[in-house]
């Protein structure tokens, strides 16, 4: 089987790059424990919490983008561009139909 210029490069590049993989150093036990040891240890964050914590942020495959709010339980879907929020509903009740409020 004879083989062209293009498949021996293409080939020649595969070794290469398993070489490479293959050849790379790996992190050692001791070198993760020195790296931790350098670094200062991570203290919980103290600041008051956000205004935006109650939201939760919903992302649909179409584009759009949807936001709960677990204050009051309304749910406003905004648009591709997230310019205006044309549909807006409010979960009354778990399990029940959400109440339609815009849209």
């Amino acid at each position: 089987m004879k083989l062209d210029w293009f498949t021996k490069a293409l080939l020649i590049a595969i070794l290469v790059a398993q070489l490479f993989i293959l050849l790379r150093p790996y992190p050692t036990p001791s070198l993760a424990q020195e790296e931790t040891k350098s670094q200062p240890p991570v203290q919980p964050s103290s600041t008051p919490a956000s205004k935006f914590d109650h939201l939760r942020f919903i992302a649909y495959p179409n584009g759009s983008t949807g936001v709960f709010d677990t204050t009051d339980g309304m749910l406003y879907l905004y648009d591709t561009n997230l310019l205006n929020a044309p549909i807006a509903r409010q979960l009354v009740k778990p399990g029940e139909p959400m109440k339609r409020v815009r849209g």
